[in-house]
């Protein structure tokens, strides 16, 4: 993609620009924008825009003045000038600049586009007609485009024998990405390249990708181990002090420059520690741990143990296993693919749990959750297994929330049960099965939630109908018994006297 730069004193009228044009459909990308010259000069030092359009009459420095010193440090960049009437012969300066167009004010839509067409076109003929860089040739070199023997290096400005790659990734890439942050990740990119050059003599800085950065080092000057690791400590160091991100870094052993692909293939294979070290850490070849990867065998026997502990809700057994698995891929350097898909695995296993209690899981991690997506955005093995830990401790939360609901509308029922069949000779035991709760774990919530137990609320449920039925006119005594659940007219009496302090024929007499 093109990188264009916006450049004008009136908020309004970037807008205007920013979201007028379809940017990505001319091959271009709006990484910037500033509202007067010398912001933007400083912008254009991190960026290194390809295209900047801009305003001529501006507070501080103009747009010619701008201009003339952009081109200073990024000789290729191109102009399209935006002017006023009154300003036109002052737009003459801008062919001193060589802008590839300039604007009369109002834009017109039409010449906007056209002039960022020409501008884009401008662009891609340089690429394709300028000379490769020494940057590019050594990308090509380590990634095996390019053979030494092909190439004479010192006439293409590459004065290497024994070198050292490092391998650097901008441990912010994912978040920034996530963001669209694209203007924060160039800003970062520049500055960790400045500081690089800045403190590191006669090294190459090689871009290999938005997130990875290569520096190859001469190692006939630093040869030896204790003065590559200060070396590279101190730009670690300054990066993290002097930019709103840290870095980790990968080092290969020492190669004559004809094997530089080897050593940038050290270099990333170092770098992939950064699951097993974290971020912001320096990982070397040599330490690599080569020991064979672990077998599944060992860890699906731990995983169906943790299964059965997330089931009954054992939040310890569950973090001591998890723990386990991890511990056992990180000791054994497994890859980050079965890493990740162990992580995505066991993930997918707990919501199934979820299913069998009839929780949706967007309910508790969002419609927009994707276990796929967030496994592939963590980077280091402590990341994993902290995600992974979240979602089951979240699972086993909402698993037991379900479960007291449950419990509670089971005790509910039992009681609405009790309230409409006491007439009945009905039993716990039977309430029990019907509401799906257990004999007496539902004795004891009746207990908590009435204050009296089970057959005391049915004894009581059962006299106060009696007493309501004993007020009728021309009753008698069993039928009242048998109405209220009492086959046995001898015991409805027993309980009725022990109730109310009176006989049923008491009663009777007294009402």
């Amino acid at each position: 993609m093109i990188k264009v730069m916006i450049v004008d004193d009136e908020y309004l009228a970037r807008q205007v620009m920013k979201q007028t044009i379809e940017w990505e459909k001319y091959k271009c990308r709006l990484c910037a924008e500033a509202s007067n010259g010398v912001e933007a000069v400083e912008i254009a030092k991190k960026i290194r825009p390809d295209i900047v359009i801009t305003d001529i009459n501006m507070p501080g420095k103009d747009g010619i003045e701008m201009a003339k010193e952009i081109k200073n440090f990024n000789p290729e960049c191109n102009f399209i000038v935006i002017t006023g009437y009154d300003e036109f012969e002052y737009a003459r300066a801008a062919v001193k600049i060589s802008a590839v167009d300039f604007i009369l004010k109002p834009i017109d839509e039409d010449e906007f586009v056209s002039s960022i067409k020409k501008a884009v076109k401008d662009v891609e003929k340089k690429r394709e007609t300028c000379n490769i860089t020494s940057e590019k040739i050594l990308l090509n070199m380590m990634r095996g485009k390019i053979q030494i023997k092909e190439l004479d290096l010192e006439s293409n400005g590459i004065y290497l024998n024994n070198i050292v790659i490092v391998n650097i990734k901008n441990d912010s890439y994912e978040n920034l990405l996530e963001n669209d942050n694209v203007f924060e990740l160039y800003s970062q990119n520049g500055h960790i390249i400045q500081i690089i050059k800045e403190n590191i003599k006669d090294c190459y800085v090689i871009e290999c990708h938005e997130d990875k950065l290569a520096i190859i080092l001469k190692a006939d000057e630093i040869g030896r181990s204790l003065d590559i690791h200060e070396c590279i400590q101190n730009v670690k160091d300054l990066v993290e002090k002097k930019t709103n991100t840290t870095i980790s870094l990968g080092i290969s052993n020492i190669f004559n420059i004809n094997y530089i692909r080897d050593a940038y293939e050290q270099s990333k294979e170092a770098l992939k520690n950064r699951l097993y070290f974290g971020k912001n850490n320096i990982m070397y070849y040599d330490s690599i741990n080569f020991s064979v990867n672990g077998t599944r065998v060992n860890i699906e026997q731990n995983e169906r143990e943790l299964i059965l502990s997330i089931k009954a809700c054992d939040k310890v057994k569950v973090e001591k296993r998890l723990s386990k698995i991890y511990e056992y891929m990180k000791e054994n350097r497994c890859s980050t693919y079965f890493i990740k898909q162990v992580s995505i695995e066991l993930v997918l296993k707990v919501l199934n749990i979820l299913a069998d209690h009839n929780i949706k899981e967007d309910k508790i991690f969002g419609k927009q959750f994707n276990v796929y997506k967030n496994a592939d955005t963590l980077s280091t093995i402590n990341e994993l297994y902290s995600w992974v830990l979240k979602v089951m401790l979240d699972v086993i939360r909402n698993i037991k929330i379900s479960m007291i609901e449950k419990e509670e509308n089971g005790v509910e029922r039992a009681i609405q049960y009790i309230k409409s069949n006491y007439c009945s000779d009905i039993t716990l035991s039977e309430i029990s099965s019907k509401v799906y709760l257990n004999e007496s774990y539902l004795s004891r919530k009746i207990k908590q939630r009435l204050g009296i137990n089970f057959k005391e609320y049915l004894t009581k449920l059962r006299m106060e109908k009696a007493i309501g039925l004993l007020n009728k006119p021309n009753i008698r005594v069993s039928e009242v018994a048998n109405q209220v659940g009492y086959m046995d007219y001898r015991r409805f009496t027993s309980n009725f006297k022990k109730y109310t302090g009176y006989s049923p024929s008491e009663f009777l007499k007294i009402k």
